[in-house]
């Protein structure tokens, strides 16, 4: 006869992950009252944070004249913090069609 489904939950203890990259697996045991192990599972039980998207953005060229050189001001409010040695990506489109460079 199969037994109920439980659910733990674990409040204030843990947390996340800093990256996307799956977690070591977890292991779940269930023992008698003489510690003998009734169930186990120790292998595919990862936890992988999802990553967040920006809070706000903007993309504000310093001129808007055809053909023209210009600069770009980017801005951006991540929703999650930047660590340390962390690095920022940012990737351009090609601008004109007919270009040999972007």
């Amino acid at each position: 006869m199969a037994a109920d489904a439980f659910e733990i939950h674990i409040d204030g203890v843990l947390t996340n992950p800093t990256s996307t990259t799956p977690t070591s697996t977890f292991s779940i045991f269930t023992y008698t009252s003489t510690n003998t192990v009734i169930d186990s599972l120790d292998s595919n039980i990862f936890l992988t944070a999802t990553e967040g998207s920006l809070q706000s953005s903007s993309l504000t060229p310093q001129s808007t004249v055809v053909g023209g050189s210009t600069s770009l001001d980017i801005r951006f409010r991540p929703t999650h913090a930047i660590p340390a040695g962390g690095t920022i990506r940012v990737s351009f489109p090609k601008w004109n069609p007919s270009a040999t460079s972007p």
